[in-house]
């Protein structure tokens, strides 16, 4: 027991310091667009409910019509309101809800097998470097709700099989969590969908009521209504690039970059190093000659640790098979695989036909995230672990996965850290920026009348064709201090300071 407290301790100790430069990162992109947006709302309603199809009303990039993620913005209002512009709250929120996530999968991987190896497998996700945009970039905080909603409800049902009692309140709960997570991201109504399927097979086998199974409905009702709602009370029309989205479900592009995207997640957790990762205005760029044409790239060094985690994820599965135990797990199995399937046919969909895999997935490196957490729970799934202690190979060389797992976080955990102190020193003229705006604030604002108006191309600023075009104030600094802005008769026009 002391030796797994002192490990979940180690594991906590290591996420805080590996992501404490993080708590200095500043507003990029898409926030500081929604902060612009937001900026002339301070009320608890304005921010917190008027702005739950957020996307339909500001953004007009490809696919984002389609967009409805109404508890999202709810909870970027709810953070706005309670932290307004004090943004080490903000990234603090997004390290206390990883850990949330965290607790979810630990909490899942300890019902299928507890022990030692659930606490290790889910430090290893905890410390993966392809975490660092997801927890970093605030905007997204609240996938961080959902992936820990999505966790909890996969633990829920693994639990259905094994809790005969309680099965009916299972599913109940399940339902529950799901009809919050898809109001988060809507991705949760088509695993809803996968989970109904999955408890109407396992129902029909069991002969137990299939009604109960349908209460997985529930999300896809809630959400349907919710959405069709905003969508009359907006007169809102899908354009016709909505159409194509769905039009390209089973065309060759699709299967092809699914295939490709699948690939690329897959070297982004096993390969990727901090020296492979560009940071740009948006998050940290993952460049494709790492990803998807390895290994034709010839040797680079992180190669070692990835080859190193395959073998010895296929050694311990080589001594850890049996068709008894492969057979008891085979129905949950195949749900995780599809519901990765799922995700990553979306993506493709959504964001990677229509974009490009450039502008689509390299500038959006938090799908990631969700990726890696089901595939952590779809590999701990297919150890039989009490197969491999009888086995004599494990009596030999049982330290070494514990070894290896333990090598390849504390790596992670410097690579994690290396990246955050990289984004750090990356924004360092837009914080001298608004050091500079807000010195001459603090100078001038007991002036009658006082206004200002900033140059355009400022750190931290949009190109004027998208504040134009989006109607949508300059920059960060502009979200700051929103009230003295005065674009047509400015008393005052503030210039971008030199470096």
């Amino acid at each position: 027991m002391r030796l797994k407290i002192l490990l979940i301790a180690l594991i906590t100790a290591s996420v805080f310091w590996a992501y404490w430069p993080s708590l200095s990162h500043i507003p990029k992109q898409d926030q500081i667009f929604y902060l612009g947006t937001m900026a002339d709302k301070d009320d608890f309603i304005s921010l917190v409910f008027a702005s739950i199809s957020f996307p339909r009303d500001s953004y007009s990039a490809i696919g984002d019509v389609l967009l409805f993620r109404p508890l999202t913005f709810c909870f970027l209002g709810l953070e706005r309101f309670l932290f307004g512009y004090n943004f080490y709250l903000w990234q603090l929120t997004g390290i206390l809800l990883h850990f949330g996530v965290v607790f979810s999968l630990g909490s899942l991987l300890w019902v299928i097998r507890p022990g030692m190896s659930a606490i290790m497998a889910t430090g290893f996700f905890a410390l993966q470097l392809t975490n660092v945009s997801m927890v970093n970039w605030n905007q997204i905080n609240p996938y961080l709700v959902f992936t820990a909603l999505l966790l909890w409800a996969l633990r829920e049902l693994y639990l259905f099989e094994q809790d005969a009692e309680r099965r009916v309140v299972r599913v109940y709960i399940t339902a529950i969590l799901m009809t919050i997570a898809s109001l988060f991201y809507e991705g949760g109504v088509f695993y809803s969908v996968l989970m109904f399927l999955y408890l109407l097979w396992i129902s029909r086998r069991q002969h137990s009521s299939l009604f109960v199974s349908a209460w997985m409905l529930l999300p896809v009702i809630v959400y349907t209504g919710f959405d069709y709602w905003d969508i009359s009370l907006r007169h809102f029309a899908f354009n016709a690039e909505s159409g194509l989205i769905i039009n390209k479900l089973f065309s060759f592009e699709t299967i092809f970059n699914a295939a490709r995207t699948f690939k690329w997640f897959l070297c982004c957790g096993l390969f990727l190093a901090p020296a492979d990762i560009i940071e740009s205005v948006r998050t940290y760029v993952l460049p494709h000659t790492l990803t998807w044409q390895w290994p034709f790239i010839g040797f680079q060094p992180q190669m070692i640790r990835g080859v190193v985690i395959i073998l010895t994820t296929l050694a311990i599965l080589r001594v850890g098979y049996s068709r008894e135990y492969a057979k008891k797990q085979a129905s949950f199995l195949l749900l995780l695989a599809v519901i990765m399937f799922t995700y990553v046919v979306v993506i493709v969909l959504g964001r990677v036909n229509p974009r490009g895999f450039i502008n689509g997935l390299l500038v959006s490196s938090y799908y990631l995230y969700i990726f890696w957490a089901l595939l952590t729970v779809f590999v701990y799934t297919m150890f039989d672990l009490s197969r491999c202690q009888r086995h004599s190979f494990w009596k030999t060389c049982r330290w070494l996965p514990v070894i290896l797992i333990v090598l390849t976080a504390g790596v992670n955990t410097v690579y994690i850290r290396e990246v955050n102190a990289m984004i750090l020193a990356g924004q360092r003229e837009t914080r001298i920026y608004i050091n500079y705006v807000g010195a001459f604030v603090r100078e001038h604002q007991s002036e009658k009348a006082f206004t200002f108006d900033i140059a355009s191309g400022c750190p931290g600023s949009f190109p004027d064709w998208v504040a134009k075009e989006k109607q949508v104030g300059g920059g960060i600094a502009e979200s700051y201090y929103h009230r003295y802005i005065d674009h047509d008769h400015p008393r005052y026009h503030l210039m971008c300071p030199s470096y």
